[in-house]
């Protein structure tokens, strides 16, 4: 047996990219160049410019820097204009620590730490449009030394490779080869790791071991365990909970874990909308009950959220927390519905054309759905049935007319009914509808509250595109210096390799002509549609470049006038890690939580690893996607339905593509039922903009692409199907109307492998969600929190029946949602 060895270098902060200029620079603290920052988002208040009096929705920026280090940030993610034609910065005012100046050729705010300091700052910066007339926003820095994790591993014999692989680099066995052996026959690897726990194993010679000399280890699922290597304070130090609330104080409490130390009041910085609350006397420290009690008045009208940063007594700094105080017309808390275009319902009949070719598999081409049919299940009230508060549609953009072969085996013809083909980025498929009718289906959702996001294909075109034929130039060759084609070569070329050889990819590194082309094209789109959000597809295979630009100019030309934020959430099937690098300020809003739906996969529908399993892959979530807003999900048209899985068609480690073509999965099993029930009490309770992929309220099956995009089922329901809706749709209804549910702390009361009891607690406000994945019933006493202000008695919100906690009955292989009255 070999020996391992793992160290953590403490800091408080890794080491980020952003954009300085049109370039990303890595910081040197020895040459003083520049650092690139993570900025996150913290908060949805209003934003420099002041919106109309309904909107809200804009972020105060938290930016990360190291000591000794300089940030350059483009000014137009603060005051929406280059200060050469638009607003000029008036005054920058309140950094204590920091050195913060403007630069104006370059249109960029510039943040200097000093060496050696590590804490917190803020500033105020003012801007005015007119020369009369100035607003201001309030920043927040965290300056922190600099972190490394080294991971080493001393083999027992002579080996030929060795690798890390773990949440950081999304498991991949080749992605962290470690260096070595050394002198001493360690091999070993430097990690710069954002904040949270990672679980990693050594790969050795294809061999899969856990870090022996690591005693943090956690079960791996399949009768081993993974190693556990915290990054920053261990996230069950404490937790900060929103208390309660009043006509004028809002009281927020630091809650210290088993032998953790408590907050440092002398260290806090809170940060409102223009304030620093901090340094203005508008909050109290109650130290003996580790509360914040803070001003509503100090707030605005609406009150604006407000970010807390502080230490612990032993000077490890603490996650941030938001203290929200949401509007219902912000983008936090809703519940997304994917409706997959020419899937979901056909509105007309006038457009339907499929290819024709007999070559192609219905499962391959246009089946009819259009815009029309997503407008007329608008009006008929399906979504509001749901509780939907966002409505993702499909790429909409004109494909090809003709079927085009697989490059790859087994070479199956396929059409364009995806819309993620566009041979014009400037035009709707007829066979969707026209741009007439996809603003109708805009205004449509507008009326009934529900916001609308496009699905943006920006990593590649079609050969047929104009865009490719006219500017070859933009785009990466298919053949290799090597003489290998270029294509779904992801983990070797993740941002030039070619989906399939007639998606030309584009190359954006040093084609800014192409950045700004496609950045406008996506702003054209929001005003010909009057959309609010984007979904992003292939984040990781797009230079950071163009994500930092459409960012800016979003910023600048759309939440800026508007007064609201403009959702960017994107695709990343990655690690948190990879997920949280395109999300900041100056990036993403969020992104969807792919690990949140390996381990909903997992425990619920293929039930290979317990609750308590579940419990910590939500946990990590929440710790690495504070100032996010992410999009956890149980499926979604890239993988079989959950139904499948559940329903034991697709067993871990077999082929769901496969079964596409023959022998087309169906639920056989009640079970089944039961189990997506469970996944979509978990799922509905999860913070951010939680996305039901369309199908999964009824239980659709369906293997691999192309049979996980099925058409639609409205009518004819099986009792389990209609039972299922009507259990999503009152959860979906609960958690529009639960402020706990939506924005909440969770408090775990009860985890084990069959059992997970949580609460979730809003100044007040509370709910409880309890799961029983046992075939048996399950009976437990549950004990509040004594620092909550705890209803006097509960109700189930599906059934309606008063509920006692200390005598909790959970029925077999269901979930219990309850409200406190």
């Amino acid at each position: 047996m070999g020996v391992s060895l793992w160290a953590f270098i403490d800091g408080d902060k890794p080491l980020h990219y952003t954009k300085i200029g049109s370039k990303r620079q890595n910081m040197n603290p020895k040459t003083k160049t520049f650092l690139a920052a993570a900025f996150f988002c913290v908060s949805t208040i209003s934003g420099l410019f002041p919106p109309p009096a309904h909107a809200r929705g804009l972020e105060t920026p938290v930016i990360d820097v190291e000591a000794g280090s300089v940030v350059e940030m483009p000014l137009d993610l603060f005051v929406g204009a280059p200060v050469a034609s638009g607003p000029a910065v008036t005054n920058i005012s309140g950094a204590k620590s920091v050195r913060v100046s403007v630069a104006p050729k370059r249109s960029a705010l510039v943040i200097s730490a000093p060496a050696g300091f590590s804490g917190f700052d803020a500033f105020v910066v003012s801007a005015s449009s007119d020369g009369k007339t100035t607003f201001s926003r309030a920043v927040a820095v965290r300056v922190t030394a600099p972190r490394r994790t080294v991971l080493r591993y001393k083999p027992a014999k002579s080996v030929k490779s060795v690798a890390a692989a773990g949440d950081f680099n999304s498991w991949n066995p080749s992605a962290s080869p470690m260096t070595g052996p050394d002198k001493k026959g360690f091999y070993s690897i430097e990690l710069k790791l954002a904040a949270g726990e990672y679980n990693y194993k050594f790969v050795v010679d294809g061999q899969w071991l856990a870090d022996t000399a690591n005693p943090a280890s956690v079960p791996d699922g399949f009768g081993g365990t993974n190693s556990v290597v915290f990054v920053g304070a261990p996230p069950k130090s404490g937790r900060w909970h929103s208390v309660v609330v009043d006509d004028t104080t809002a009281r927020v409490a630091y809650i210290a874990g088993k032998a953790a130390p408590s907050f440092d009041a002398a260290s806090l910085l809170l940060v409102s909308g223009d304030k620093i609350l901090a340094r203005g006397g508008d909050y109290s420290v109650d130290e003996t009950r580790g509360e914040i009690a803070i001003k509503l008045a100090s707030l605005g009208s609406p009150p604006a959220d407000v970010m807390i940063l502080a230490r612990d007594k032993s000077g490890a700094i603490l996650s941030g927390f938001v203290a929200r105080f949401p509007s219902d017309d912000g983008w936090n808390g809703r519940l997304m519905y994917f409706a997959f275009t020419d899937r979901f319902h056909s509105g007309s009949a006038a457009n339907d054309r499929p290819s024709g070719d007999p070559d192609v598999a219905p499962a391959a081409d246009f089946r009819g759905g259009d815009f029309a049919g997503i407008t007329e299940k608008l009006r008929d009230g399906y979504f509001e049935r749901l509780g939907v508060g966002a409505l993702w549609i499909s790429p909409h953009f004109k494909n090809p007319d003709r079927p085009y072969i697989d490059a790859l085996p087994p070479h199956r013809k396929f059409t364009g009914y995806h819309g993620y083909w566009p041979v014009s980025f400037d035009e709707t498929d007829p066979r969707f509808g026209t741009i007439e009718e996809l603003r109708e289906l805009v205004a449509a959702a507008h009326k009934r509250g529900i916001k609308v996001i496009l699905d943006m294909v920006l990593n590649h075109a079609h050969e047929e595109n104009p865009v490719y034929k006219k500017n070859p130039g933009w785009f990466s060759k298919i053949t290799l210096a090597d003489g290998r084609k270029n294509i779904r070569l992801f983990d070797e070329r993740p941002l030039d390799t070619w989906f399939d050889d007639f998606l030309p990819d584009f190359a954006y590194e040093g084609n800014p002509a192409a950045v700004e082309y496609m950045v406008s094209n996506c702003l054209d789109w929001i005003k010909k549609t009057n959309c609010d959000g984007f979904r992003l597809d292939a984040v990781k295979h797009v230079p950071m470049v163009f994500w930092t630009e459409l960012r800016r100019r979003i910023r600048r030309d759309i939440e800026i006038p508007r007064g609201e934020m403009f959702y960017l959430v994107g695709e990343t099937i990655s690690g948190r890690e990879k997920i949280m690098e395109y999300v900041g300020f100056d990036k993403l809003d969020g992104q969807f939580d792919f690990p949140i739906y390996w381990a909903i996969k997992d425990v619920f529908a293929w039930q290979t690893k317990g609750l308590d399993y579940l419990e910590r892959e939500s946990g990590k979530s929440a710790l690495q996607y504070v100032g996010s807003i992410p999009s956890p999900l149980l499926g979604n048209h890239d993988f079989a339905r959950f139904s499948a899985f559940a329903d034991g068609a697709i067993p871990p480690g077999s082929n769901e593509k496969a079964r596409s073509w023959d022998n087309r999965p169906e639920v056989k099993n009640r079970s089944t039922y039961q189990k997506l029930r469970m996944a979509f009490a978990f799922l509905l309770s999860e913070p951010g903009v939680p996305m039901i992929y369309y199908g999964d309220e009824i239980g659709l099956s369906g293997a691999g692409d192309p049979d996980n995009r099925r058409m639609m089922k409205f009518d004819k329901l099986s009792g389990d199907e209609r039972e299922t809706l009507q259990y999503v749709g009152a959860l979906a209804a609960f958690r529009r109307a639960s402020k706990a549910l939506r924005f909440g702390e969770r408090h775990t009361l009860v985890s084990s492998e069959n059992t997970l009891v949580y609460l979730k607690n809003y100044f007040g406000e509370t709910a409880v969600v309890a799961i029983n994945r046992s075939p048996r019933p399950a009976e437990v006493s549950v004990e509040l929190p004594p620092f909550f202000k705890n209803p006097a008695s509960f109700e189930d919100v599906v059934s309606g029946k008063k509920i006692q906690l200390k005598k909790l009955r959970i029925p077999p292989m269901s979930a219990v949602v309850l409200r406190g009255i």
